[in-house]
């Protein structure tokens, strides 16, 4: 027998079928097959730009959401810390620690439309959240938090939390109630804001760093330096409902996949914990790079982007399956990262 498939391994109506020769000269024209029109996939709804603050680079690295590569690099005045995507505005808010900058970039065009100094003397700006309602711009400093028009940037209100005794870092909106939560790396607490006043105080662990809300289950998850863990606040209550310890290694920006309810946590070691939000325990670990600091989540395309400090890299995780599926060179001292998501 020859090689090959055989009619038993062939589809039953198959075997019985007349084989017809397409060739004029013997039998005419035949029965000839048709010419498969070839499938073009579809275009996405979404595209998007992804913003990654290179921080010892004085510049921003685009990325492209789609194939996952560099389309630009975006200079800056200062060194970035944070990049906050203000969707409504169409603007990127990129924080330059050191240097005391706001700087405001057109996600349209990639370009700086505006440099603000909103750290003064010894003051170290780090985050900022913007707040649609009041349509304006929260940003931490080291003394307090500055309120700014979002749409002048002037000043228009400044929270003092003295200095002496705490060190406002990290900031985040919960759009249920208009709340602004921050944590105070020195006081060892979350504060509670109101518009412009401090209403409350959530006490979670030593050295509260970066703190990430889930909107969709109403809970706020702070990183803890000093502690080493990660404080689960119930924000109907303002109480600490559980305490992930990350045993002997710092956590950093946490984010969230709501469609899932999976809270993903930055490790130092260069791992990203995956906990499990329903019951608050660590479920996997993920191997990135060296000391992954920002983690921003694509839920259109499941997709992670984490920050790796010190390999000047960015981890893709596909969140289906938690594997890394690329790593993408970027700028040197890659911090923070958001994300545009637009119309194609």
């Amino acid at each position: 027998m020859r090689g090959g498939l055989t009619c038993r391994d062939r589809k039953k109506d198959h075997c019985h079928q007349r084989i017809v020769i397409n060739n004029n000269l013997i039998n005419g024209p035949g029965n000839v097959p048709p010419v498969p029109t070839p499938t073009i996939p579809p275009e996405p709804d979404i595209c998007g730009k992804i913003y990654v603050a290179d921080g010892r680079d004085r510049s921003i690295t685009v990325l492209d959401v789609a194939t996952g590569e560099v389309i630009r690099t975006i200079p800056l005045s200062g060194n970035p810390f944070s990049a906050y995507v203000n969707q409504d505005k169409r603007q990127l808010y990129v924080i330059d620690s050191f240097e005391g900058l706001l700087e405001v970039i057109d996600v349209e065009t990639d370009e700086v439309v505006q440099t603000i100094r909103v750290a003064f003397g010894a003051d170290i700006a780090t985050n900022l959240v913007y707040d649609p309602v009041q349509d304006i711009i929260y940003i931490t400093v080291s003394s307090g938090i500055r309120l700014l028009d979002a749409n002048t940037f002037e000043q228009v209100g400044f929270i003092n939390t003295n200095a002496s005794a705490s060190n406002p870092y990290d900031i985040a909106r919960d759009s249920v109630t208009g709340y602004v939560y921050v944590t105070n790396s020195f006081g060892n607490f979350v504060y509670v804001i109101d518009g412009s006043t401090i209403i409350g105080q959530i006490p979670v662990g030593q050295n509260p760093n970066q703190i990430t809300i889930d909107l969709t289950t109403r809970r706020a998850y702070v990183s803890n330096h000093g502690s080493r863990d990660v404080p689960v606040i119930d924000l109907t209550t303002s109480q600490v409902i559980a305490t992930i310890t990350t045993g002997n290694v710092t956590p950093y920006r946490t984010a969230v996949d709501v469609a899932t309810n999976t809270v993903y946590t930055a490790l130092n070691n260069g791992t990203v914990a995956v906990i499990d939000g329903d019951t608050n325990t660590i479920i996997d670990y993920i191997d990135v790079g060296g000391f992954p600091r920002a983690i921003a989540i694509n839920a259109i395309d499941r997709l992670a982007y984490v920050s790796n400090n010190l390999d000047n890299t960015v981890s893709v995780i596909d969140l289906n399956t938690c594997e890394v599926i690329v790593t993408i060179p970027v700028g040197n001292g890659p911090y923070g990262i958001g994300i545009y998501q637009f119309p194609c």
